[in-house]
């Protein structure tokens, strides 16, 4: 194994985790909003033409 990518946090530094979970919380919770966003328009068309 060579030196570690910046990427990859080091061990000795204590924030280095916190830092990562954030940024995939934050991840997740973008995703989680734009799919939502995305099924609701979905459905407010579907029921628009259907009613239509």
């Amino acid at each position: 194994m060579g030196p570690l990518p910046p990427s990859i946090p080091f061990v000795g530094d204590e924030n280095a985790g916190d830092d990562l979970c954030d940024q995939g919380a934050g991840m997740v919770q973008k995703w989680t909003d734009f799919l939502v966003e995305e099924a609701a328009s979905l459905w407010v068309r579907e029921v628009m033409f259907s009613t239509a």
